[in-house]
């Protein structure tokens, strides 16, 4: 009888803390010093992971790099040997048919021992898709339930929008992950500033057209 009234009790208790009184209470703990900056900022980051969706962190599909299906080894060498990704979509006839993916060790392993007349479809492996919408606590879950690092974001027509990794959720938890390798760190911001840019240009060639149009006239 008492261990139930205990248990009821703190069950009671447990109903009435908010995810505002916890990230208080770690704002709390900081200042008084019990806990870390850094373990403030992860406690108060995991409350947001249910607030952002597989589409706010994806690398956007004019970012990714890809590698068709039936390319082979030895006629892509150079280009291997350039790509820093660990781990690549293999696509087939386009980045709306993404039938896989492929580690790039098995692909170097390969041109290692000479296996130059294979294709990428040999080593693909399986790979996850995901909807845009889908929040990234549950591509958390999904990730460490199917022991993935890479899944392929669908828009609602099934087209590819982009990738997010493993990686791209545990940035969410603990800051900006910058590889050595990497030469852009936030993929989103680049391909944002690429479109602009693509804008720019093509509005300064319609002006050039109009003042062209003008002058003949």
């Amino acid at each position: 009888m008492l261990l139930e009234q205990l248990t009821k009790r703190f069950s009671t208790v447990r109903k009435m803390v908010s995810e505002e009184e916890l990230s208080l209470l770690s704002e709390l703990g900081h200042l008084e010093g019990s806990i870390e900056e850094d373990e403030r900022d992860i406690i108060q980051r995991v409350f947001t992971l249910n607030d952002i969706t597989a589409y706010d962190i994806m690398t956007p599909r004019t970012m990714m790099v890809g590698i068709h299906k039936d390319t082979v080894l030895g006629h892509a060498r150079e280009e291997i040997f350039e790509m820093s990704n660990s781990r690549l979509p293999v696509y087939g006839e386009d980045y709306d048919d993404i039938v896989g993916m492929c580690y790039m060790r098995d692909l170097l392993i390969a041109l290692a021992r000479d296996e130059h007349q294979k294709t990428v479809s040999d080593y693909r492996k399986d790979v996850l898709y995901v909807s845009e919408d889908m929040r990234v606590d549950d591509l958390l879950r999904l990730f460490l339930s199917r022991r993935g690092h890479m899944a392929i974001v669908k828009d609602e027509f099934e087209g590819t929008s982009g990738l997010v990794t493993l990686e791209d959720v545990l940035e969410q938890l603990v800051g900006e992950i910058v590889d050595e390798t990497d030469e852009v760190v936030d993929t989103r911001e680049e391909a944002k500033r690429e479109a602009e840019e693509s804008d720019l240009i093509i509005e300064e060639s319609e002006d050039r057209e109009e003042e062209e149009i003008s002058s003949i006239k």
